[in-house]
């Protein structure tokens, strides 16, 4: 697990401070290639080139240009379709779980408490299509089978994301424009690094 972006700078405050202004230069773009891509279509496209401009700094790069993420954005449009759809019956699930929890029936109830277990799954499934498709990954099986099975295969990094995502969001529900800053960076920055020791 390497933070290293300068050999210039050995000092971990000095450290500390690049990530924080590249983070919050990288959350810039992806929220504005996010909108670009009308929200839901260029959201997943975004996520995944900001998960390789971290990548990017991590290997030592010292600057990330308007057109290297725009170049790395437009390359990952591809993934706009599972990503959409994904975060679509993520949603569908949630909105249908509150409908039935309003229900009186204790059996509707039920089902919508069943429901939340299969919003996590499918947003597990979306972090890994981020991940996988953020590392390079040669997957032979498809771009969403290959999510699935990362899932099964390894649970643990399947959660980093979205508990990470979550542990931020508790965060910025205290400071709002901490949130409005960096959102997912810091996010995708822990997932980076569990997932290169992982398979490191």
């Amino acid at each position: 697990m390497n933070l290293t972006l300068s050999s210039n700078h050995s000092s971990p405050l000095i450290q500390l401070c690049y990530w924080i202004t590249r983070l919050a230069w990288i959350n810039l773009l992806m929220l504005m290639f996010s909108l670009i891509g009308g929200v839901l279509f260029g959201l997943t496209p975004a996520l995944i080139a900001s998960y390789k401009a971290i990548g990017h700094y991590q290997d030592g790069g010292h600057q990330l240009k308007f057109g290297h993420f725009y170049r790395l954005w437009k390359a990952n449009l591809g993934y706009n379709k599972q990503g959409f759809a994904l975060l679509a019956l993520s949603f569908a699930l949630l909105w249908y779980a509150q409908l039935l929890l309003a229900s009186p029936h204790n059996a509707l109830n039920l089902i919508a408490f069943s429901l939340y277990p299969l919003t996590g799954l499918t947003l597990c499934i979306y972090s890994n299509l981020v991940l996988l498709a953020g590392t390079d990954e040669t997957v032979s099986q498809g771009k969403t089978n290959a999510a699935v099975a990362m899932l099964v295969k390894t649970p643990g990094l399947s959660l980093c994301f979205p508990f990470s995502l979550l542990g931020c969001l508790l965060i910025y529900l205290m400071s709002p424009i901490t949130g409005l800053i960096f959102l997912a960076t810091p996010a995708l920055l822990l997932s980076k690094l569990i997932y290169n020791q992982t398979n490191g």
